[in-house]
């Protein structure tokens, strides 16, 4: 019967060979043969069938691991982790690494966009990292610890804002406190320093933006040659993104910065070219 083709015919003709083979020897062995004593071998399927209900031993190839290298990093950054220059080096150095591909935003954003974008360039790193080790097979690898640095830095960027801003709202909440009714009488006094304090710690603030833009370009930058099209595109977008959000945050003269505290910090400067700060509450 071959009306089903060649290769079928060829496979039921193979089966049915098994199985006379198998009758046969049953049938002129069939005096000798005690119950339980077949070959099961004979039997394909059955064979195949025990073999999937026993489990089998695997053996799990462990992943090379994936860490930094404490002697690595330092002989990248040039300086030793606990230096106070360790985080101001690296910075420098993810600055020589330029991200080329460039937009801006000028719409808008929705509330959306920013907690989108630190997700899908978090990922986006995890991603050419993992394809980088699997090429190089090396942990220690200078690009990749280079990598994982400013990986590293990125994901820390959020909590380290937080408290950058935290700081600044506290000198804020001292400042607040003080009565500038006497401050004529109080020229280079606490007035005067606290004020001074509160600047800087805006100040840090607004630069902290700086470094976390660092660590997205440096990243990208350093593997940029590397990145398709597509992931060019979307890398320039969403550092767009990023910096539209925090020019926005960050806008001491026009909107102001808002802390935590509900006080908005707002620079000016008058017709004199004397600049100076107001602290409003905002009960919005």
């Amino acid at each position: 019967m071959c009306s089903f083709g060649n290769i079928f015919c060829l496979k039921i003709f193979k089966i049915k060979g098994l199985k006379m083979q198998v009758s046969l020897k049953y049938q002129s062995h069939l005096s000798q043969v005690k119950e339980g004593t077949f070959d099961k071998s004979l039997f394909a399927f059955n064979t195949a069938f025990e073999s999937a209900l026993k489990p089998k031993e695997s053996k799990e190839i462990p992943p090379l691991e994936l860490t930094l290298d404490r002697e690595m990093t330092e002989s990248i950054v040039g300086v030793a982790q606990g230096d106070e220059y360790f985080l101001q080096d690296l910075e420098s150095l993810a600055r020589s690494y330029p991200f080329e591909t460039q937009k801006t935003i000028s719409s808008p954003l929705n509330p959306f966009s920013y907690p989108r974008t630190l997700a899908v360039l978090g990922d986006l790193m995890e991603e050419k990292i993992n394809e980088l080790h699997t090429q190089k097979q090396d942990p220690k690898d200078p690009i990749l610890q280079t990598l994982l640095l400013f990986k590293e830095r990125f994901l820390e960027f959020p909590k380290t804002m937080e408290s950058l801003k935290k700081d600044a709202t506290s000198v804020a909440d001292m400042f607040a406190m003080l009565s500038p009714k006497n401050l004529d009488k109080d020229k280079g006094g606490i007035y005067l320093q606290k004020a001074q304090e509160l600047q800087q710690s805006i100040g840090a603030f607004a630069r902290g933006v700086e470094s976390g833009e660092a660590w997205i370009q440096g990243f990208f930058g350093a593997i940029e040659e590397h990145l398709s099209p597509f992931e060019k595109e979307l890398v320039s977008e969403h550092l767009a993104i990023f910096q539209a959000h925090w020019r926005e945050q960050t806008d001491s003269k026009n909107n102001g910065i808002a802390l935590d505290n509900g006080m908005v910090y707002k620079a000016y400067s008058d017709s004199n070219h004397i600049s100076g700060f107001d602290l409003i509450f905002d009960n919005g």
